[in-house]
């Protein structure tokens, strides 16, 4: 019986040591959870991270151009350092100062930079812009693409490198859809952005067809290719969403100073598209929004005339804004 009892006792105690072990892994496994927990939900989300490396890039190649703009400069350096220090200020993420962490444009704050580097910088910073805008939450993304087309304008404006130019306008593949289409939802606002602009452009390709007419300008081939294009492109969209793709018409109505002086009217209707374009990244997703991003800096390249100063946040800010010269460039 002795034996026994020992036997009992002795399970019981290895039992029980088990049973310890066992709740000791349990509470550290857990505490860890906990912890890296704590850890994700104060960590910065994708959104607020691309916002402050793209405020804290904007504001570091501001101080390079006011490097570059001292005396013996050159004047478009005067002019970066404002748009620049304008990006950093629209971008500032709201709330608490975050950390500083070192940023790739890092430099010695008085040695002057180089102005192909700086160049570089800016087309580098352009270009993480535009891709953050792919995933960031929409206003932000809308301001990224934006703010991000502004620098790679500037970059051109300044280049000493003949020939430095964006790469062509991505032609978006048709995104995956439900063949059935039976959920379409006429409501949604992808889809009504995918709508308006496409009457937009089928609207533009006709005030070029009557400008071609009017005043017999070669060049409109050119743009009234580029607008047929694009509403091809959203037209396919349309279909990919599961909505009834409008018929086009035959005649729109233009606005009442087009035919006394069509080519502002038109230029004023370009401007209308590059908002419109604009406001479809922060209404869409995915393909769509990739290829809007796409479209938005193409188009908004495309309206800038050369010697002057690229909107800070063009297809945000009034678009009828007069911009500056670029002092000692050809105009």
């Amino acid at each position: 019986m002795r034996r026994r009892g020992r036997a009992i006792a002795g399970s019981a105690g290895r039992f029980l040591k088990r049973f310890l072990v066992l709740a000791v892994i349990a509470l550290v496994v857990l505490g860890f959870g906990l912890i890296v927990s704590e850890q994700d939900m104060r960590r910065p989300s994708f959104t607020v991270q691309a916002q402050h490396t793209a405020a804290q890039a904007a504001a570091e190649l501001a101080d390079k151009a006011e490097l570059l703009a001292r005396p013996g400069g050159q004047d478009v350096f005067h002019m970066a350092e404002q748009v620049l220090n304008e990006h950093a200020t629209l971008l500032r993420v709201p709330g608490p100062a975050q950390a500083a962490q070192p940023s790739p444009l890092s430099t010695n704050r008085e040695m002057t930079p180089d102005k192909q580097n700086f160049i570089a910088a800016l087309r580098t910073s352009a270009e993480r812009n535009l891709a953050a805008a792919e995933e960031a939450d929409p206003g932000i993304a809308r301001l990224l693409a934006s703010i991000g087309t502004a620098q790679w304008i500037m970059a051109n404006e300044i280049s000493l490198v003949p020939g430095s130019v964006p790469a062509p306008e991505v032609t978006a593949s048709t995104p995956m859809t439900d063949p059935s289409c039976l959920e379409a939802d006429e409501s949604d606002a992808e889809t009504l952005a995918v709508r308006s602009l496409r009457r937009a452009e089928h609207r533009s390709i006709y005030a070029y067809e009557v400008a071609s007419g009017r005043i017999g300008t070669p060049g409109f081939e050119d743009k009234i290719a580029l607008h047929r294009a694009a509403a091809n492109q959203l037209t396919e969209f349309l279909r990919a969403l599961c909505d009834e793709t409008p018929p086009t018409v035959e005649a729109y109505a233009l606005d009442p100073g087009y035919f006394t002086d069509p080519v502002a009217s038109l230029d004023t209707m370009e401007s209308q598209i590059i908002v419109a374009y604009a406001d479809l990244i922060s209404l869409s997703n995915g393909e769509i929004r990739h290829w809007a991003i796409s479209r938005f800096r193409s188009a908004t390249l495309a309206q800038h005339r050369p010697g002057t100063a690229p909107e800070p946040a063009p297809g945000i800010e009034d678009p009828a804004s007069p911009k500056a010269a670029l002092t000692g460039k050809t105009t």
